[in-house]
């Protein structure tokens, strides 16, 4: 006989598209009864995966709204439960990606995260957590100083996808972040499309919505650019033919869950979702732990 698992209550904070909350879905002993995030278009897509009434809600999550926050999950998730908190905490680390820096504001994020975190371990019988960003010092050094005791691990998603990126991942001692670090399969641009370069040569680069005379094109022999929420740009070098890669493809170059089927699609959301999204092999990954815990 199999072991009984226990029932893990999964709520995602900062969820954008909620392609890195999908994941537990498909687990046993885990059940995501809420997802939070302040933006419109992201809940949209979100609910395109959890269409259940009440799982995705608006919430801006700072310092002043953690008492409402704790409530709304104190009504979903039973006072001596297990309750794993996901965050994917908002890029704001002055990239090319994001060129409106604001250190203060990450830093602000994290450490409600952090109070948010203190709040739930008094409330219920076990905690565990699971944060992402870009590594950047905002997010990295106040993770550090805040969750001492946590699990780190930094990797380069060119090792395991097409994108080339590097992200920082803290989380509860209970999980082994070496696990991300081991992950395999990544391929070039050219290999993941089929490309035909005697068509070509083609280029590509991340879509960006600056001046195109400053964008940095690459071959498609390498890993993907860091993809932004305008999609990943393709360019035919010889005829200078130039498309975007449509959102559904670049989900599935991310390893994501395929976006389900949209009768108003919002393209321009669902590329910002899928940009901003955990590769989709560490959600797996947390998500096989998370449910194999006792």
């Amino acid at each position: 006989m199999r072991p009984k698992v226990t029932r893990k209550s999964v709520v995602g904070l900062f969820c954008g598209g909620a392609f890195h909350d999908v994941a537990f879905t498909r687990v046993d002993g885990c059940k995501v009864v809420r997802l939070y995030d302040w933006e419109l278009r992201m809940r949209k897509v979100a609910r395109s995966f959890f269409p259940e009434e009440g799982v995705v809600r608006d919430m801006d999550i700072r310092a002043e709204n953690v008492g409402v926050l704790e409530a709304d999950i104190g009504s979903a998730v039973p006072a001596d439960g297990w309750l794993h908190l996901n965050a994917g905490l908002p890029c704001q680390d002055g990239s090319k990606a994001n060129r409106r820096p604001h250190p203060a504001r990450l830093r602000e994020h994290v450490a409600t995260f952090f109070i948010v975190v203190q709040r739930m371990r008094e409330k219920y019988r076990k905690v565990t957590w699971f944060a992402e960003n870009v590594v950047c010092a905002e997010f990295v050094d106040t993770m550090k100083v805040l969750f001492p005791e946590a699990e780190f691990a930094v990797v380069n998603h060119a090792s395991f996808s097409a994108e080339k990126r590097k992200r920082a991942y803290f989380a509860t001692h209970q999980f082994d972040l070496t696990a991300l670090e081991r992950l395999k399969g990544g391929c070039t641009v050219a290999e993941f499309f089929d490309i035909d370069q005697d068509r070509g040569p083609y280029a590509m680069r991340s879509g960006s919505s600056g001046c195109k005379s400053n964008c940095e094109w690459h071959s498609v022999e390498k890993h993907a650019p860091a993809l932004t929420s305008n999609g990943l740009l393709m360019r035919n070098e010889r005829t200078g033919r130039e498309w975007r890669v449509p959102s559904d493809k670049m989900a599935k170059l991310r390893s994501l869950a395929v976006l389900p089927t949209s009768f108003t699609k919002d393209v321009t959301a669902r590329r910002s979702a899928v940009a901003r999204a955990v590769d989709g092999k560490v959600s797996q990954e947390i998500a096989r732990q998370l449910s194999a815990m006792r």
